[in-house]
């Protein structure tokens, strides 16, 4: 009897040790929970606002924005999608790109299916003479929207082996040009009270990718560049919407057949309609649900060594 005694007060004395060791878990347990689900919560806010909302709130782009809206790199991809979805908004447009062809193609399109009307220029963002063609080519209409979407991508590979023109001309589309146009632009919105700037950045951004360290980082700028502008012209009335795509199925994402559809990856049509609903009811977006839930659940969840050895398993080079 006195050993099942001691074993017992034993049994109590470590309990009553032990208690404030399980009441810490408990309430580290309940931190975590309710942070857990806090932010759970303010996701499922956040993706309503962003990607529902919008599609039952009706708008009018032309009265909020203006007549006209300018999209680079507008004769395929997510620049030509966005040219469509813009026109079916009811906005005259100015599109900007390289292939004069292509242009025309698109812009006789438009015109026939949205009795919209349509400018093209034809030039290289990479080289300055571009901005002088812009300027006068956009001059005295009601510039309401710039769409910055012209970008050059790289195949992956170490910055020793990139050929200095390519270096050049990637830094010249992904950052100056987008930079350059839209000091162009600002002013004009500014003045009216009201407009937006999208610009087009990629998850790529987010986090350091060895293997495309050019292409990340030109992204990144764009990221910084673009969250920079919102707090300088947030009591203009102007939306500077920043926006970072995942995989999206263009002649960009070379690993994949543009003729498939892959889960996972939407078609630039897809991606434009989308995105372009989230203006004004989110400045930092990546655009597609799709692409929202691959960055929350992994994207954001993983290491820059991860990332790299990701890249160079596709890539299948050497570092």
């Amino acid at each position: 009897m006195a050993v099942v005694d001691r074993a017992s007060f034993l049994i109590d004395t470590m309990a009553s040790r032990l208690r404030p060791i399980r009441d810490g878990l408990l309430l580290v347990g309940l931190y975590y929970s309710t942070k857990w689900t806090c932010k759970t919560l303010l996701s499922l806010y956040k993706g309503f606002k962003t990607y529902g909302l919008p599609q039952i709130w009706p708008r009018n782009f032309v009265q909020e924005y203006g007549q006209w809206a300018i999209v680079t790199g507008a004769s395929k991809g997510i620049g030509k999608s966005y040219a469509y979805e813009l026109a079916k908004r009811g906005l005259n447009l100015v599109l900007i790109a390289r292939s004069e062809d292509l242009l025309m193609e698109i812009s006789k399109d438009l015109q026939e299916l949205h009795q919209v009307s349509v400018e093209i220029i034809v030039g290289d963002m990479s080289q300055k003479e571009i901005f002088d063609k812009i300027e006068e080519g956009v001059k005295g209409k009601d510039i309401g929207i710039l769409v910055n979407n012209a970008g050059i991508g790289m195949e992956p590979m170490v910055l020793s082996k990139m050929e200095q023109d390519r270096m050049q001309q990637m830094i010249m589309v992904n950052v100056y040009a987008l930079t350059h146009l839209t000091k162009m632009i600002l002013p004009g919105l500014v003045a009216k009270k009201k407009g937006a700037i999208i610009n087009v950045s990629s998850v790529a951004s987010l986090v350091p990718h060895g293997l495309l360290s050019v292409y990340s980082g030109s992204k990144a700028f764009v990221t910084s560049f673009s969250r920079g502008l919102q707090q300088e012209y947030a009591s203009k009335n102007i939306t500077i919407q920043c926006l970072v795509p995942g995989a999206v199925n263009t002649d960009m994402l070379s690993m994949i057949d543009n003729d498939q559809v892959t889960p996972g990856v939407p078609s630039p049509d897809a991606y434009a309609s989308s995105a372009l609903r989230t203006l004004g009811f989110s400045n930092y977006t990546c655009g597609h649900w799709l692409h929202s839930l691959q960055s929350t659940l992994f994207l954001e969840q993983v290491s820059p060594f991860i990332v790299f050895h990701f890249i160079k398993m596709f890539a299948n080079k050497e570092e």
